[in-house]
């Protein structure tokens, strides 16, 4: 049987080594995926879904990540090599669609996952949120739609960075993420209080560090404090209440 760490390479992510204990100890800590159906929203080449399937036990698992104009891209080419790795058949799919555009045949989904993808759902709007009325809607319209596609009792997943961080607070560029600009996003308690309107429930925050610090670094590491200075990476999970 292929294992997950024969297909994370196919990913084109570097350092792939540590990607297993990452998503079994923080993605999805504490979260039932044997026999369940995955939907992953804006999930890039996927490797948050081949674990869940291959590591997890996942019955299967959608990938959502929509093509600017159709065609197929770098990521869709690189999930199609991990597929055939894989072979994992229909059991792991990719659209190139958003979440509105998904199905409603398809039905609800037992885990959701937003695997730093929640801030690009409104890039325009994400910045402003706390303070913009035009923002908010933005984003209660997509979260109306997320809670239909996630069953009730259902798993909400996010994982992303926070808008506070020690870089970010002094102007500079963080020498651990260069490319991140954290005004570009916002702190979990932002998401789990709109969440809260559309029947999500107990909040769960956990916050992170780099995976290469190791199983004693990230435990040791993963405190707020400890994420502010680093990479202010948190997990939220939330379930959908039962209707």
């Amino acid at each position: 049987m292929v294992t997950f760490a024969e297909v994370a390479p196919l990913s084109g992510l570097t350092r792939v080594a540590g990607y297993d204990r990452y998503f079994a100890d923080l993605i999805f800590d504490g979260v039932p995926l044997a026999g369940k159906r995955v939907l992953d929203v804006g999930g890039g080449t996927g490797i948050g879904s081949f674990w869940a399937v291959l590591a997890g036990g996942a019955e299967s698992a959608l990938v959502l990540e929509p093509s600017m104009d159709g065609s197929p891209t770098d990521v869709h080419r690189k999930f199609a090599d991990m597929a055939e790795a894989a072979g994992t058949g229909d059991r792991v799919q990719l659209l190139p669609i958003v979440l509105e555009d998904l199905d409603p045949a398809l039905g609800a989904f037992d885990v959701v996952l937003l695997h730093q993808s929640i801030n690009h759902i409104g890039e325009a709007y994400v910045a402003d949120l706390p303070h913009s009325l035009a923002a908010q809607q933005h984003y209660h319209a997509f979260f109306d739609v997320l809670a239909e596609r996630t069953a009730p009792g259902g798993t909400l997943i996010v994982m992303d960075s926070s808008n506070r961080n020690l870089f970010g607070d002094i102007g500079r560029r963080s020498p651990l993420l260069p490319t991140v600009d954290f005004r570009m996003h916002q702190p979990p308690e932002q998401w789990s209080g709109m969440l809260a309107y559309h029947g999500f429930v107990e909040k769960r925050i956990t916050w992170l560090t780099r995976r290469e610090a190791g199983m004693l670094g990230t435990t040791l590491l993963r405190n707020k404090l400890a994420s502010y200075l680093s990479t202010s990476f948190f997990v939220l999970q939330m379930r959908r209440e039962l209707q």
